[in-house]
Parts: C-alpha cells; structure tokens; sequence
C-alpha cells in the first residue's frame, strides 16, 4: 500500500467512525479533493478565514501537523507532505472542541461579517461537525503523519495556531506516549506533575523532552457548555486556582501567591479570544513556577549547586552520570560531589535517586503502568533494583505503594 493508498484508507475510516472529514490542498489553497459532503462551503471558508496566518513555506520546511483554532473556534489539523513531487498539505476537520450553542456561534459569524446566507448554511452544517476532545484530535494528526512519513511524533510535535495570533499551547512535561498511558489517566498524572513543577520550583520543565499540548486538555471538564471563550477562562480560572494552592506549598507567602493569581484572573477575564487565554495561562504558570524557584533555591544554595540541581532535573528521565555532570559544570566529580552534599545535606547519588522515586509514586498513584516499564523509564538497570531502591526511599514495595494510594478514600 503506498502513501496516498495509506491517506485514502485512513480518510474514509475516520470518515465513517468520527464524521471528521479531509481535504488536500495546493500551496496557492485550490482543492485537490475532499471527502466532505459541505466541501464547497467549508473549502471556501478555510482559505477566507485561515489562509492568511498559515505560513506554507513554513509548513513544508518543517513536516510536523500543525493545529489551527478559527475564528468561530473550529479546530483543524493541518499536515504538509508531497503528492507526486508536488508540496500539498492535508487538512482534517473542522471539529469542535466543545458543544457550541447556536447563540454563541451566530455571535462569532456576525463579528465576521458572513452573509445570510452563509450564516444559514453553516449553522445547519454545524449539526454534522462532530464534538472531538483537542487530544484525541492530536492522535488523528499523529497517525497521519506515521502513515506518510513512516515515523511516530509524539504530541508535543505538534503546534498550534490560532487566526487571532500564533500561541505555542506546548507546556512541556515528560513524553507519556512512549509509556503507553491510558487517555483515562493522562489527565491526573499531568496535573500531578505540572503541579509538582510548581511546588519545587522547577524552571526546567520546558525543556525535559516532553509533551503536553494545551492546557485544556488535562486539567478541567467541560464548565461552560456552548460558549468555548467562556469556557477557556473558567478552566484556566481554576487551573490558576491550583497552581496558586501549590506555589503556596512550595513556600510563596499566601500574600504573593493569592495577589499574583488576582491579577491573572482579572487579565483573563478582560481576554476576548481563546489564545489569548490560554497564552495567560502559560504566562501564569511560568510565573509561580520562577518565583517559587527564587523562594526555595536563589538564596538557599550556591549558583553552582542550582545550577546542577537544574541539569539533574533536566535529565532525570536518562542515566544520569556523575563524573559527566561534574565535567559539564566544570569541576572534578570529588569536588562538587562533596559540594553538594555540604550544601544539601545528601549525595549526589542520594538527590537523584529520590528525584526518580518522587516520579515514579507519581505514576504508580495515576496511571497503570507496569512496574518493569516505569523501571525502565526512569533509567534504573533492573526491576529488582528499582524495587528494592523504591522500598528504601518509601517503606513500601512499588505494589505495596500502589495498591495503598489508589486505595479508596473514607471520609
């Protein structure tokens, strides 16, 4: 089966099973074709609405898909790839994120000056634009691109822009697709481990070789049913809510804490559009996590031990060698083992160790990994050992800790 064999199958199966629809379009944004019964309508759309902010030369130098959010807050996934030598891009969609009320949506077509007759025509097509959570639409695009380029991306490859301006929704945390986490449980690990980064101050979560692709996809529910603006800023409303609650664990006073999250939840709710939410959200966050840092780390340890503090945090998912970190810092691995432990209180081998435990009772609490994967995801050589460290840190075998904290609740 070759490539376009591969896109025609993938098309009229997730035609058939999601009533998402595809199309494949020139550079100049003719149609090559469509499986889309409103193919006219939403063809025409798309190049008045989105054509101005996709950048294609862009697009084809970097064959990552790219999200699109509209003006009327219909998604698209866009991949670029090449038919017959010729640079063409795919596009799936457009689905929604949320259920919209037709108030809601009249509202959006009315401040984009659309005809009657338009607004007739998209308001019945709108009953057949299928409601698809933003992550299971990230899987689509995922699976495309494996199917054309022969390579596995994870989320994180994946950006996202919005017609209003480009936002990066990219908050990176390690990348749970290789680990094979149920959809179920990605939601509660990524807050448990997004709000960790915010309890210790961790200014290296952008860079941990991670995935996480927009806030609204793993912290809140639906709260505002059929107006997605709405809805945007009661989820990062009570996202900062839960940052704030951790930063103040993380030892900002509940002064700082509670005044910063006043002024975030003001600037949101003065946004008008979805990326500009969420682009507070990210602001906000980067935010606690900085001023915690500067709390637990600016005055209590020497620049050179945060400094490798942050590259053990950096690598914590590998094997992290001593002697070479000592050489990246720039000193002997003696000397700054013996450094550390002056200013820390513990060995270098000791703080690493327990970095990797605190991961791994986070996964063990909610997710059902295997133990053996979790082992080998944080870079220990053998279960057993990992076991037998585990049990030595917490007092508890990894089975024993699992069964203990997912263990129900009694008020």
């Amino acid at each position: 089966m070759d490539t376009i064999e591969k896109i025609n199958f993938l098309s009229d199966a997730l035609l058939s099973s999601t009533n998402i629809t595809t199309f494949h379009f020139r550079p100049d944004f003719s149609l090559i074709r469509s499986n889309s019964a409103w193919e006219n309508h939403l063809c025409n759309f798309f190049r008045f609405n989105c054509a101005g902010v996709i950048q294609f030369s862009k697009l084809t130098t970097d064959t990552m898909p790219v999200l699109l959010i509209d003006s009327l807050y219909l998604y698209w996934m866009i991949q670029p790839y090449k038919l017959d030598g010729e640079e063409v891009f795919l596009v799936l969609g457009p689905v929604f994120e949320t259920a919209i009320s037709q108030v809601s949506f009249k509202r959006q077509m009315n401040d984009l000056k659309m005809s009657v007759s338009s607004q007739s025509s998209f308001t019945k097509m709108t009953k057949t634009i299928p409601i698809l959570p933003t992550q299971q639409l990230f899987h689509y695009g995922a699976m495309f691109h494996y199917a054309i380029f022969n390579r596995t991306i994870s989320y994180g490859n994946i950006s996202v822009i919005g017609t209003g301006q480009p936002a990066d929704l990219n908050t990176d945390l390690p990348d749970l697709d290789k680990f094979d986490i149920p959809l179920s449980h990605g939601s509660q690990l990524y807050e448990k481990l997004l709000l960790k980064n915010v309890r210790e101050g961790n200014i290296n979560y952008t860079h941990n070789s991670t995935d996480i692709t927009s806030i609204q996809n793993h912290s809140i529910g639906i709260l505002c049913p059929g107006d997605p603006l709405r809805q945007a800023k009661d989820s990062i409303i009570v996202y900062t809510t839960l940052v704030t609650r951790a930063a103040v664990d993380g030892g900002l006073s509940v002064e700082s804490a509670y005044s910063l999250s006043d002024y975030y939840i003001q600037n949101i709710e003065l946004a008008d559009s979805v990326n500009s939410v969420y682009e507070l959200g990210l602001d906000m966050y980067d935010t606690f996590v900085r001023f915690v840092h500067q709390i637990r780390y600016l005055f209590r340890y020497s620049r050179t031990i945060q400094y490798v503090i942050e590259i053990i945090r950096k690598h914590i998912w590998e094997e992290i060698d001593i002697t070479g970190l000592a050489n990246e810092v720039g000193y002997n691995a003696y000397y700054m083992t013996k450094l550390f432990k002056k200013e820390t209180g513990m060995s270098m081998k000791e703080f690493i160790v327990n970095e990797k435990i605190e991961i791994a009772k986070t996964l063990l609490e909610t997710t059902s990994l295997d133990i053996n994967k979790i082992s080998d995801s944080l870079a220990f050589h053998l279960p057993s050992y990992f076991s037998t460290v585990f049990k030595k840190v917490t007092g508890y075998t990894p089975m024993e800790y699992r069964r203990i904290s997912q263990r129900p609740k009694t008020l």
